[in-house]
Parts: structure tokens; C-alpha cells; sequence
């Protein structure tokens, strides 16, 4: 399988959340996955820590014409891959920096945490549907399938004043929270092209001095082949699993140009 045409990689909007729900649903296992109402907060407050790589679609009969069309040939965006950050005051990712504000006011999801229904796309419901009836079938409730994906495990040491959760513009660390790839896309190095994107762009914004994520054991060689150090066994029990603390440091190298 060769990598798809038409690549696309840009900041993620709001507009794009359905999308990023979607793809947090395929990619990872109900527990560990971001919560609609976090996705919304991290694109709300930071969407230039949050990079997307889409397969644009592209309306062919404005593109053959000799003359330049009067608005964009673009016809769809389909998200493929995405990493989502924020900036923290620590230096390793903590429960406390995935967390969402208690002052934050979302306009897209319900109290449960879950995407309103208006927002959500044909595709996103359809795969809701189909986790929920294998749920019932395995004699869970659809209480316990919501609860998976809104809850943390908070760290020992954390302090829980809501005042230190989530995005601070003053942070200089960006927390790497999700990367993920499509299953249908992986094993063409899309990962590596989405991940290198980013920590070029954000080392020449100079947007932060180091970048943070947590990984399981066995994703420790990938990140380290881009450039992370394994700092060991996390303190963050995220989704009550065990991760590996790694960290990168920004050049801030300037372009040649």
C-alpha cells in the first residue's frame, strides 16, 4: 500500500471535531480515548498545539481548466492522523494537564462529556451504534461504555484544585495528549511524517521549549527513532495503565531563508 494522494497537514478547528472524535474512536480502546468534551476545550484554547493530516478531496472539473478558479477546488477533508497538546507548567505530562477547567463552558457537548448529537457526523453515530450494541451484547451498560471515556485516575501528589488543570498559555512545555493514525493508513510512516511536521513547526513558532507525552513500553522505539528520551515509568496513571514519560527539547533553529 502506497501513502494516499493529496495530503494535507493544518491546525485542527472546532469545525473538524467530529472528525477528531471519530478518529479517537477507530484508534483507540474506549478507556483510553479523549473525551468530546476535551477535544472541544483543547481546540477552543489552543488549536495551534493541535495538528491534523487530512486526504483532501478536490473538485477535478474546477482543477483542468486553464484559468484559476474563483474559490477553492477543495471539496472534502478527510482526517486521517491528528496530534493534540496543550501547554503546561510541568515538565512531564500529568493527570492534571489532560483535564478540562470547571469554569470552561462548552457549546458542543453534553454533561456526560459526550458530542451533542447536531455535531456529530453519519459516520461518528453509526460507530457509536455499533460499540454500543457489542457492549449490551458483552453485558455492559451504556453507563459504564460513557463513563470509560470521561474519566481519569488522578496522580497521588496532584493537587486537585481545578485551577491547574488543562491549557496554560504560559506554560513551557507542550503535552502531547493523543497521536493517532487511521488503521486503515498505518505502516506507510504517516505517523513519522505527522509527528516530525509538528515538532518542526513548533520549535520554529517558538511556541514552547520542550514537548512532553506518556507511551506504553512498546511504542518507546518509535518515539525515541524522532527524537524522544524515555524518562521512565510515569507517574500518570492515565486510563489506570502504565506509561513511559518522554521528552524532546526545541532547537528553535531559524530558517535558512
Amino acid at each position: 500500500m502506497t501513502r494516499p494522494s493529496h495530503l494535507c497537514l493544518r491546525p485542527l478547528l472546532l469545525e473538524d471535531i467530529s472528525q477528531v472524535v471519530e478518529l479517537e474512536h477507530v484508534g483507540f480502546p474506549p478507556h483510553e480515548r479523549a473525551s468530546p468534551l476535551r477535544i472541544e476545550y483543547r481546540l477552543t484554547n489552543c488549536p495551534e498545539l493541535c495538528s491534523g493530516l487530512f486526504i483532501r478531496k478536490f473538485d477535478e472539473n474546477k482543477i483542468s481548466k486553464n484559468e484559476l478558479p474563483d474559490h477553492s477546488t477543495v471539496i472534502s477533508e478527510t482526517l486521517i492522523g491528528h496530534v493534540i497538546g496543550t501547554k503546561m507548567l510541568s515538565d512531564k505530562i500529568t493527570n492534571n494537564s489532560m483535564e478540562v477547567p470547571n469554569d470552561f463552558i462548552s457549546i458542543m457537548c453534553n454533561k456526560d462529556g459526550s458530542l451533542m448529537d447536531k455535531y456529530k457526523s453519519e459516520r461518528l453515530i453509526q460507530l457509536e451504534n455499533e460499540e454500543k450494541e457489542k457492549f449490551e451484547k458483552n453485558g455492559n451498560t451504556e453507563e459504564e461504555l460513557t463513563s470509560t471515556t470521561t474519566t481519569a485516575v488522578n496522580d497521588d501528589d496532584e493537587s486537585i484544585d481545578s485551577k491547574q488543570f488543562g491549557h496554560f498559555d504560559n506554560g513551557n512545555t507542550i503535552g502531547i495528549h493523543s497521536v493517532i493514525i487511521d488503521p486503515n493508513y498505518r505502516g506507510l510512516k504517516l505517523a513519522t511524517l505527522l509527528l516530525k511536521d509538528y515538532l518542526q513547526k513548533m520549535s520554529q513558532q517558538y511556541v514552547a521549549d520542550s514537548i512532553a507525552l506518556i507511551c506504553k513500553e512498546k511504542l518507546i522505539p518509535f518515539y525515541a527513532d524522532i527524537g524522544f528520551s524515555d524518562n521512565g515509568i510515569s507517574k500518570c496513571k492515565f486510563a489506570g495503565e502504565e506509561w513511559h514519560d518522554m521528552t524532546i527539547h526545541l532547537d528553535h533553529e531559524d530558517d535558512e531563508d
